[in-house]
């Protein structure tokens, strides 16, 4: 989740007092004072007698809620502030053309914000923005108050349920359901508005050049840029919040954040735009390669290597994935070529045992065997303890004897069994030794296999109708070379085998059951 919109805190402190400096902009006239203008202002700014009293009765109920907030009763000192709100809102609509009106119509605002009357706040800063007395100073100054207001206004009725809250599941934690873009509701909408409009005149909020602690609102220029895209986001407008994020990336490099990046790169994901997905990583990844290299600020530098640690996993994720796509579209010899690529540029990849079996299927499926041969010894040169080294010796063996190299079979499949006696793919292996000894012309070596699969008693199990077939193999082997006690074990246990269901091969455990006799 990223910073500025989700539990927004409005820290609004007691700003009373508090002067800054003034400020013109084009097309004002520059007598009317703006937002920035020092508040509450003395009585003798005033020529008028009315407006004399006007302040010196607002500064009444200005004093006395900052007293009874230092006292701790807010709740007098919430009921001072909006009275004194609402005499400012009143002046202004009265008195349009006082040079006070534009700081008095902010201030307003900023009271009924302090009394958390929100709506009134919004109202206020509305009534400001439009005013064409207000520079863009003041227009900054009460977009951000409006923004601010409106999120108030938002999680108060979102605990009320009368508004649906904010959810930002990532691509992967919404469980394929579909899009369904619409327009935000209510608030939420207003949010939207308010930020565009704070985030185009955010180089004139005065605020910006304060420290943290010392601001109306803290949320910075990127972070209320930032809660735009979330909210788009939320409601489904992949296209609308992936721009967000990448101007906002682009306007504030310095403050990318994790959250906001994984919200970006999700966009393309619930679009099914791979391709987008992994053209956007390398460009972030650079991006961010050069904020950490210009960040001086400890903390910005930590979570820029945090965002950049990120992106490095999610790349290579990409590259993995990439190789996979082009084995699912048949393209076999690009998908070798980048399952290899993966797994010399990753070597401390745990998916690197993985990608080196993936590409030699690959390589073997587009029938370039001496490259999926290559693949395949590396394999189990580097990654011997592996479930992917175990099958691809089983698989190099099989594609040795595919290829009529009978003795380098043979040599693996001993191998095999040599290094992985408890394995759950023993009974294959021995039944292709058996075959391969067999094809070999080594006839006992080919019937003892034979006989040592139909006789163990897991293989036997999975197969009968093999070990039946293997066991009368036997038996015939060792009878023509003149073994008559090794054939009869083998016609025997040929006999006695249970669960065949073949029917050639009860006919031949009947005449082993004859042979066995003789």
């Amino acid at each position: 989740m990223t910073r500025g919109l989700r539990g927004i805190t409005l820290f609004l402190a007691l700003l009373a007092g508090c002067a800054t400096s003034s400020g013109g902009g084009a097309g004002t006239s520059s007598r009317f004072k703006q937002a920035d203008q020092k508040f509450p202002p003395p009585n003798n700014e005033f020529s008028d007698e009315f407006e004399r009293g006007f302040v010196q009765n607002m500064n009444t109920h200005h004093q006395a809620g900052g007293m009874a907030a230092t006292s701790g009763n807010m709740d007098q000192a919430r009921a001072e502030w909006a009275t004194e709100a609402q005499a400012l809102a009143d002046f202004s609509d009265k008195f349009s053309s006082s040079d006070w009106s534009v700081s008095f119509r902010y201030n307003a605002a900023k009271y009924f914000l302090y009394a958390r009357q929100e709506a009134k706040a919004v109202e206020q800063a509305e009534k400001l923005l439009l005013n064409p007395d207000a520079n863009d100073t003041s227009r900054a100054m009460a977009a951000k108050l409006a923004y601010g207001a409106t999120n108030g206004l938002a999680n108060a009725k979102v605990q009320a349920g009368q508004l649906e809250a904010l959810r930002l599941p990532l691509w992967d934690q919404r469980k394929n359901t579909p899009l369904a873009p619409r327009t935000p509701p209510g608030e939420w909408r207003r949010i939207v508005d308010y930020a565009d409009t704070y985030v185009k005149l955010a180089a004139s909020d005065p605020d910006n050049k304060k420290a943290p602690n010392e601001r109306f609102l803290p949320s910075t220029p990127s972070q209320i840029s930032l809660s735009a895209a979330q909210v788009e986001f939320a409601f489904d407008n992949m296209e609308d919040a992936r721009g967000r994020f990448a101007r906002n990336f682009e306007a504030w490099p310095g403050e990318i954040d994790l959250g906001a990046v994984k919200l970006y790169l999700s966009t393309f994901q619930a679009q099914k735009d791979m391709p987008g997905y992994e053209a956007a990583l390398p460009r972030l990844k650079a991006q961010v390669a050069d904020s950490v290299a210009k960040a001086t600020e400890p903390k910005a530098k930590e979570s820029l290597a945090k965002v950049m640690e990120q992106l490095t996993l999610l790349d290579v994720e990409a590259g993995y994935n990439q190789a996979k796509r082009l084995l699912e579209a048949g393209q076999f010899a690009q998908a070798g070529t980048a399952f290899e690529a993966f797994a010399t540029a990753n070597p401390a990849n745990p998916n690197v045992s993985l990608a080196l079996y993936q590409a030699a299927i690959a390589y073997e499926k587009a029938a370039q065997l001496d490259k999926s041969a290559a693949v395949r010894e590396q394999l189990m040169s580097r990654f011997p303890d592996t479930k992917e080294a175990e099958s691809a010796q089983l698989m190099l063996a099989a594609q040795r004897a595919k290829q009529g190299k009978g003795e380098e079979a043979i040599k693996l499949y001993r191998s095999f069994l040599g290094k992985y006696p408890d394995s759950a793919m023993r009974c294959g292996a021995v039944f292709n030794l058996g075959r391969e000894l067999d094809q070999s012309r080594k006839a006992t070596d080919a019937a003892a296999i034979y006989t040592t699969f139909g006789t163990d008693a897991r293989c036997a199990k999975e197969d009968p109708n093999a070990a039946a077939n293997v066991l009368f193999r036997a038996g015939e082997l060792f009878e023509k070379s003149g073994k008559r006690a090794e054939a009869k074990k083998a016609y025997q246990a040929c006999a006695d085998l249970a669960g065949v269901t073949d029917t050639v091969w009860k006919v031949n455990q009947a005449e082993a059951r004859k042979r066995a006799k003789r």
